[in-house]
């Protein structure tokens, strides 16, 4: 009779399975002959030599036993806020051609206007009491915000362990990245291109690229923790290893980049044709780790979205920054108890209830985008659009049939 080691987990999926250690953090693929043997050994069936010899793989691996094991229990995590962004303004002094939001534009009517300075402190002082200290003030462009600096102090001022910002970096300026350095806040810059050109053609502002450059080089003096977030499109495509050389030229850290995230109004125009730009953000293997943390929260609840809210500029409360039409409530006039609810029902949309995920093995192991499922698929429950793997044959199509897939869907 063998077992699983009680620091190991087996999921099943439509025909393989994967063997997860949680104190390794590794994930190992079970093909449908390597699952069956597992399921007549730990059925305590006759095995031949062959088998055997598989098992004893296993065994060394410190994935199975013939030492008896308790059943394991699944672990309860418990629903916690962790994370927030703070949408400080919908204005933004840019209008770049991919954006996701309304930026730019007034509030509609319907909103009761936009939030001020006393609002976002009582947002501030409500996530704290919530257990949560790490925020991120983005916008719309968060420094077009009349109050940004009065948000960021009273942010510090009020225990915060982690304050990120998210910027444009255009209107950045000595002061200001001192401020940030003083309160120990990080920086977040949008870079699209190494050259005015390219920039500038997708923010749609001659000179946007020269003052993030300007910014980029205060942040690197001033010793402020800065990350670079490069979004590739099909106007950029080509230049992704032109930024990559530009990032580490002004001394800073280059982390990849991650390409738009389709939607309907978007897709046509923009969708990036490049396979090799798009392999890379895309699930092409079974390369996935765990943790014994990680497994049971994906278990319980969404990768992404658990432990994660954002309040957008007019005050609506929603699971992230990009699940615009998702609100749960409004921080204004619903108490935040029943939005506590809302986003719970939210965070609780596992892969156990999403088309296709639920019958593969890696679902506990695997990152999930439901904004993103959202937009291509138009259902909330809808596959992962960047995962490769069919789990109904245990193979891994290729980015270029996926892509020609959802591209089909629009």
């Amino acid at each position: 009779m063998w077992y699983v080691c009680e620091h190991c987990r087996c999921v099943k999926g439509a025909v393989c399975a994967a063997l997860y250690d949680l104190e390794e953090g590794k994930v190992y693929s079970l093909n449908p002959d390597g699952r069956e043997v597992l399921e007549r050994g730990l059925q305590g069936e006759s095995l031949s030599e062959k088998e055997l010899e598989y098992f004893a793989h296993l065994k060394a691996l410190g994935l199975v036993t013939q030492t008896p094991v308790p059943l394991p229990e699944d672990e309860t995590v418990s629903p916690r806020l962790d994370y927030v962004w703070l949408e400080l303004t919908a204005q933004c002094n840019l209008h770049c051609i991919h954006c996701y939001g309304a930026f730019g534009s007034a509030p509609p009517p319907s909103s009761g206007g936009a939030m001020t300075v006393p609002d976002w402190r009582l947002v501030i002082d409500r996530v704290r009491d919530l257990g949560c200290s790490s925020v991120q003030l983005i916008g719309g462009e968060p420094l077009a915000f009349s109050g940004f600096e009065e948000v960021l102090d009273y942010a510090n001022d009020s225990g915060m362990k982690r304050i990120d910002i998210f910027t444009n970096a255009t209107l950045l300026n000595e002061r200001i990245v001192e401020k940030i350095g003083r309160v120990g806040a990080s920086v977040r810059v949008s870079l699209y291109g190494h050259n005015d050109q390219v920039h500038d053609g997708v923010t749609q502002r001659r000179g946007s690229f020269r003052q993030a450059e300007t910014a980029l080089r205060l942040l690197k003096s001033a010793g402020v923790r800065t990350s670079v977030a490069v979004i590739i499109m099909r106007q950029n495509e080509n230049c992704v290893q032109g930024i990559r050389e530009y990032v580490e030229s002004l001394g800073h850290r280059y982390n990849g980049y991650d390409t738009i995230r389709p939607n309907r109004p978007v897709l046509k125009s923009h969708l990036v044709t490049s396979e090799d730009v798009l392999r890379p953000r895309y699930n092409t293997e079974p390369d996935f780790k765990t943790s014994r943390s990680s497994y049971f929260a994906y278990k319980c609840w969404n990768s992404c979205w658990f432990g994660k809210a954002a309040i957008t500029a007019t005050g609506d409360v929603i699971p992230c920054i990009f699940a615009r039409e998702d609100i749960v409530g409004n921080v204004k006039c619903d108490d935040f108890g029943v939005i506590s609810d809302g986003l719970v029902r939210k965070w609780s949309i596992t892969k156990d209830n999403v088309e296709v995920c639920r019958d593969c093995e890696y679902r506990y192991a695997c990152h999930d985008c439901r904004p993103l499922a959202l937009g291509v698929t138009g259902s909330a429950q809808g596959k992962y659009p960047r995962c490769c793997y069919d789990p109904y044959t245990g193979r891994w199509n290729s980015v270029a049939l996926v892509t020609q897939e959802l591209a089909g869907s629009f």
